[in-house]
């Protein structure tokens, strides 16, 4: 079950959690429940990180086509950086 303090954990347990205690409010099953709408919170974050990877290297190379070569390098950078986020996230 979650922790009392949210402050107390990394944000992307924050968020897990308060997307699975949403999920499972008011269902009598909520202990059973819990894992699995963790579970669903976490593949729909991991799909949102790929997305954001994805539109940001589709910028990138817009603004590199465009001869916006500065803006398309930080948006490249920025697209490594999502790239590079751990895969084992809580």
């Amino acid at each position: 079950m979650p922790t009392k303090n949210p402050l107390d954990k990394p944000l992307e347990e924050a968020v897990l959690e308060a997307i699975a205690l949403e999920l499972t409010a008011g269902n009598v099953f909520v202990l059973d429940r819990f894992d699995l709408a963790r579970r669903a919170a976490m593949e729909g974050f991991l799909q949102g990180i790929a997305l954001a990877e994805k539109i940001l290297g589709e910028m990138a190379a817009d603004h590199e086509h465009a001869g916006e070569r500065d803006k398309a390098a930080l948006l490249y950078e920025a697209a490594e950086q999502v790239r590079t986020l751990p895969e084992d996230l809580p």
